[in-house]
């Protein structure tokens, strides 16, 4: 009679028992889970991904905060089961930022082969434009050939400053001098009569 008095009690002891066993067997594979995962995320958070997939990185940032929480919680079945996909948006994120740099450098390369079919005929009309204007006894009053000299001196540098960066491979920096060139071209053109140059 005492036995069956007792075994309730006993009963619920013994499934506390296995439910914290339970419990503990879940937190080292829950702790190896994370530190995988997180070595993941830390190996796709590149300074290529901050520039090229900004929205993929708060994305994953975000779901590597709610993992860790979770073991915090000691909700370990939800690191085991979150895991996984946690690691994988990590390797997509890796993919996104590969592709999304390939084509930025496709479209950079384009780009600097406008300029560099373009820039030495703008640069071309405006020196052969001063030159003529040079050998004339009396320049026209509504030229200001000082002022297309400086624009051009400068417009000479940054193209050269656009082909040093470019022949370093630094594209975004060769089209930026690129682009402040032809601005000073540009500049220059009306300065000597050039209005078709300056308009293009």
């Amino acid at each position: 009679m005492q036995t069956s008095k007792f075994s309730p009690r006993y009963a619920a002891l013994a499934l506390a028992i296995l439910a914290v066993a339970a419990c503990s067997a879940q937190r080292q594979p829950a702790q190896s889970a994370l530190k995988t995962t997180t070595d993941a995320v830390n190996a796709a958070l590149t300074p290529d991904a901050d520039k090229y997939a900004p929205k993929e990185v708060t994305a994953l940032q975000s779901k590597l905060a709610e993992l860790k929480s979770a073991f915090d919680a000691k909700n370990d079945p939800a690191v085991i089961t979150g895991a996984s996909d946690v690691t994988a948006a990590a390797h997509e994120l890796t993919h996104i930022v590969s592709v999304n740099k390939d084509t930025e450098a496709k479209r950079l390369a384009s780009e600097w082969s406008e300029f560099g079919e373009s820039m030495p005929k703008l640069l071309g009309s405006v020196h052969a434009k001063i030159d003529e204007l040079n050998r004339e006894k009396h320049v026209p009053k509504n030229v200001n050939l000082s002022s297309a000299r400086a624009e051009l001196n400068e417009a000479d540098n940054l193209w050269g400053n656009a082909k040093s960066a470019h022949d370093r491979g630094q594209a975004a920096d060769a089209l930026a001098s690129s682009k402040q060139a032809k601005s000073k071209v540009e500049a220059a053109a009306p300065d000597i009569n050039l209005q078709q140059l300056a308009a293009k």
